[in-house]
């Protein structure tokens, strides 16, 4: 039975499962992210994304974002090349490496990728989102010639998890596409969409969205969460578990969401103020409770069962479900509250299916967790309860 340190009055049983969730966001980069975005991961950088993605890295650095599919990880280098690794979706003929592989005909323009079951998406500077992958129930979004001119410009953050995927435009509407078995696309209907769908019912611009295995929640302007999909686990945080396929709003904040970020069970939110909110049966609470024992925070991610913070000061705290040792504190042990990855030197965080990545402050790019597909990079197989260098990626 596993619980987490969340300002509640009780605790609930985290209820392990199987599907997948990408990384966070890149707030320094994207001011939200994507999955702060993120996310997906549906995850973070500076910081997903998600995740979809883990952010930017210090000055002559090497490595700018992160994001971690089931699989499989991408990171975005300062030259805003794209590379990925491990059993990742095909494209320019890579399927599967060991080591980072550079991915050419993204070019040298990519902002943010956010990752999902076994897609992919990248988002350009120009606002451009191309995607790539599993296809089964729409998440690449391309199923009509139009829907190629649909994010041709506009985009401002991307996020992707299990088998959807959603985006912020620029005039502050949100769109997702993929599958829409628990309502995730956020329209009102149940019905999967092959093509960017706008999300309804909002009002208030979106700044930033995030994705868990089959949920989506966006922040906005005026400081509010909204949520929709699946809430079996009370994962959109209305205290209810009935599933929502239009948004409802969770969370008021005094501050702005400056990053968001969801797992299967639980989403997180990072207020402006630097406290940690979460909520979802993953998270411990039913409603949003503020995450206790990490001071102020910069920036979040996640993975399927796992959340990790970068503090201010750069100290990197994970904790939830350990069993291939995704927490990173070198053992198997499931950690109820945070405990110390770094003390010092993280400036960005996402967490893949079972794998956990930091972006480091020298550009650096450092692993751990599950391994089975060289989704770490390590040059091994083997399975990393602390964190280890991504070998190839950075000269």
């Amino acid at each position: 039975m596993l619980s987490f340190g969340v300002s509640s009055g009780r605790t609930w049983a985290a209820l392990v499962c199987a599907t997948v969730v990408g990384c966070g966001a890149d707030r320094a980069d994207q001011s939200s992210g994507a999955g702060g975005a993120g996310g997906a991961g549906g995850g973070v950088g500076v910081g997903g994304a998600s995740a979809g993605g883990a952010g930017a890295g210090g000055s002559g650095g090497c490595a700018r974002q992160v994001s971690g599919g089931w699989t499989f990880t991408c990171a975005v280098k300062v030259d805003r090349t794209a590379w990925c690794w491990g059993d990742a979706p095909d494209l320019d003929g890579f399927t599967e490496s060991a080591h980072p592989v550079m991915l050419p005909s993204l070019g040298a323009d990519v902002e943010q990728l956010a990752t999902g079951w076994h897609h992919a998406c990248a988002l350009t500077k120009a606002g451009v989102v191309r995607c790539w992958g599993s296809d089964e129930t729409g998440q690449l979004g391309d199923g009509d010639p139009a829907s190629a001119t649909t994010f041709a410009s506009g985009a401002t953050a991307i996020a992707s998890r299990h088998k959807h995927t959603c985006a912020v435009k620029a005039d502050g509407s949100a769109w997702c596409w993929g599958e829409n078995n628990r309502g995730q696309i956020g329209d009102g209907t149940k019905l999967d969409r092959h093509v960017p769908t706008k999300v309804v019912a909002i009002g208030v611009a979106a700044t930033k969205v995030t994705v868990g295995s089959s949920h989506s929640c966006a922040a906005t302007s005026d400081g509010v969460v909204w949520c929709w999909g699946l809430n079996s686990h009370w994962q959109l945080g209305d205290g209810t578990t009935e599933d929502k396929s239009i948004p409802t709003p969770v969370l008021a904040l005094a501050t702005p969401a400056v990053e968001l970020t969801a797992g299967h069970d639980f989403t997180c939110a990072l207020e402006q103020s630097g406290l940690v909110w979460c909520w979802g049966e993953g998270a411990g609470s039913t409603t949003p409770k503020v995450v206790q024992g990490l001071g102020s925070v910069a920036h979040i991610g996640s993975g399927w069962l796992h959340i990790c913070a970068v503090t201010t000061a750069g100290g990197l705290r994970c904790w939830g479900d350990n069993f291939t040792g995704q927490v990173g504190d070198g053992t198997t042990d499931d950690q109820l509250d945070p405990v110390a990855v770094f003390d010092s030197g993280a400036v960005g965080v996402a967490g893949g299916h079972y794998h956990t990545c930091a972006v480091m402050s020298d550009g650096t790019l450092r692993c751990w967790g599950q391994n089975a597909f060289s989704q770490l990079a390590d040059g091994t197989d083997q399975t990393q309860t602390s964190p280890v260098p991504v070998v190839g990626l950075c000269p």
